[in-house]
């Protein structure tokens, strides 16, 4: 009984509703004492009443059905962690890195609901999110956002190159418009030069998360990569007072690290990666 106990407040700290936690009880009791017929009439009778006095709620959407549903309505692939990941953005939902789940927020209780979920094979089983149907509009409006900066970012390119066709058309003048690139070995010292000053500083200086993986030759699944954007945004937080800047880069807001905190920036890429390479 302390067993169960003990998960059924594990279980309410991480949002579940009184109602899933007491049907759980039961359940987990009538499993403890399988010869015990008069325990397994009890919790049976108890599970008949818990569920004749509970309104039905509505079931809710896992990420994976949002964003299917999104990706119908959008016209455009919406994958799952890029559900999970506006659900942060939006202040949905947060997850720890200890427990490994998906738990809501105070905000993020508004819509959706926290139920208890079990493997098929009844090996796992734990709180898993779901959502309302009043959160599509917000992620419809949330993505359609990023499509319309990403119509600007794309017209925007285009009158540059534009006026990059118009200026390589004119005779060259001197050599000192040759754009000089160099990118040091060492990883955590990386820099970028440039002897040209037709493109503006933040461009030379600055890295998406993506690139710094590219650039250090990195695999990561999606999964990593959210928390290395999660954790590299509480550290530059930390260290400046507020968040990163966010620019488009493909289609998608992402935080924008300048080479001044580049040295942070890849002490938390490795950390995530030495971590999840540990629990391999």
């Amino acid at each position: 009984m302390q067993l169960i106990d003990h998960v059924a407040r594990w279980l309410e700290e991480a949002g579940l509703s009184q109602a899933a936690i007491g049907q759980w009880k039961f359940n987990a009791l009538a499993a403890a004492y399988p010869d015990d017929l008069m325990i397994q009439s009890v919790c049976q009778q108890a599970s008949s009443l818990l569920g004749a006095t509970q309104s039905l709620p509505e079931v809710g959407m896992t990420a994976t059905d949002v964003s299917l549903q999104l990706s119908e309505s959008l016209g455009r692939k919406i994958k799952p962690a890029d559900i999970n990941k506006a659900l942060v953005d939006l202040g949905y939902q947060i997850r720890h890195e200890d427990k490994r789940i998906w738990e809501l927020t105070e905000e993020g209780k508004e819509q959706g609901l926290s139920l208890l979920s079990t493997s098929k094979t009844n090996k796992w089983s734990g709180p898993q999110v779901k959502w309302y149907s009043s959160i599509i509009p917000i992620l419809e409006a949330y993505f359609s956002n990023i499509g319309e900066q990403s119509d600007g970012s794309q017209s925007l390119n285009s009158q540059k190159l534009e006026s990059k066709t118009r200026v390589s058309s004119a005779p060259k003048e001197a050599s000192d418009s040759t754009v000089v690139t160099e990118v040091l070995k060492d990883d955590s010292a990386a820099t970028t030069a440039y002897k040209a000053s037709s493109k503006p500083k933040t461009e030379k200086e600055s890295w998406f998360i993506s690139d710094r993986l590219k650039f250090l030759k990195l695999k990561t699944t999606a999964d990593m990569r959210m928390h290395i954007e999660m954790e590299a945004a509480e550290a530059y937080k930390e260290k400046h007072g507020k968040l990163p800047s966010k620019q488009l880069d493909k289609q998608k807001q992402c935080e924008l690290y300048h080479e001044v905190d580049l040295e942070m920036l890849d002490t938390i890429i490795h950390k995530v990666m030495a971590r999840y390479k540990n629990k391999a």
